[in-house]
């Protein structure tokens, strides 16, 4: 999905983690033909739970590919917070 700031990439498990979701939109390389796009690339990772029928967790993980920075947070859903990076905040205090 594209809009005008950024590139989003999805990838959906079922009964499986957020985390392999985002390992597998690395492994194959699911974002890199929008790198030179010059917009922000965020990268979703959802897990559907068949036990509860419905979202049982989601990340999200940004990068700008011309700063090469990652973005100063992680959503966690199964936690409900914002982790803030400890690289991001040094490298722009």
């Amino acid at each position: 999905m594209c809009i005008e700031t950024a590139i989003y990439v999805f990838e959906f498990k079922f009964d499986g983690t957020p985390e392999e979701a985002l390992t597998q939109i690395d492994s194959k390389q699911y974002a890199i033909p929008y790198q030179s796009d010059g917009r922000q690339i965020v990268k979703v990772g959802v897990n559907f739970d068949s036990a509860t029928r419905t979202i049982g967790g989601w990340k999200i993980l940004t990068f700008d590919y011309q700063a090469n920075a990652r973005s100063p947070f992680i959503v966690d859903k199964k936690l409900g917070v914002c982790q803030q990076e400890v690289n991001f905040l040094l490298t722009n205090s």
